[in-house]
């Protein structure tokens, strides 16, 4: 099944497997799964700039920093897929606005000599976002 859910899988799975399914829920409303890294992508990662950056920075653990990325990844690459221009522009301003806080968090810890708080404060305010977010769409329904 998982092999099924990589992006090397969408082809093989939306031709023989979305056919029969049930209809999908309209796309405001479609949860995607978190998957887990398998341990064979998870240490071709340990190469990756952000993960490089992170353990000179001084953190030890990445399990969910690699499971971030690697989701997010996934996301991105079906987004881009699909071509469905909502979904393009949404993923594009999302990209955008973590572009700018992870900017101007970066240069705040850079200032202050904290780079080892970085990605703490960015994960928080990220999360903050996304709180915030997810209560003002449900309380506009």
């Amino acid at each position: 099944m998982k092999k099924l859910l990589s992006p090397e899988g969408d082809q093989v799975r939306r031709a023989y497997y979305e056919p029969f399914t049930a209809a999908a829920a309209p796309a405001q409303e479609q949860i995607r799964l978190v998957l887990d890294v398998e341990e064979d992508k998870a240490a071709a990662l340990d190469s990756a700039l952000f993960v490089r950056q992170m353990t000179e920075a001084g953190h030890v653990e990445l399990d969910s920093a690699k499971r971030q990325f690697f989701n997010a990844d996934l996301v991105a690459r079906e987004v881009a897929h699909k071509g469905v221009p909502a979904e393009v522009a949404a993923l594009s301003s999302a990209d955008a606005t973590l572009h700018g806080v992870w900017e101007m968090q970066f240069n705040e810890c850079s200032a202050e000599g904290t780079l080892a708080a970085l990605h703490g404060r960015v994960w928080r305010e990220v999360r903050g976002e996304h709180s915030s977010h997810c209560q003002r769409r449900t309380s506009s329904r």
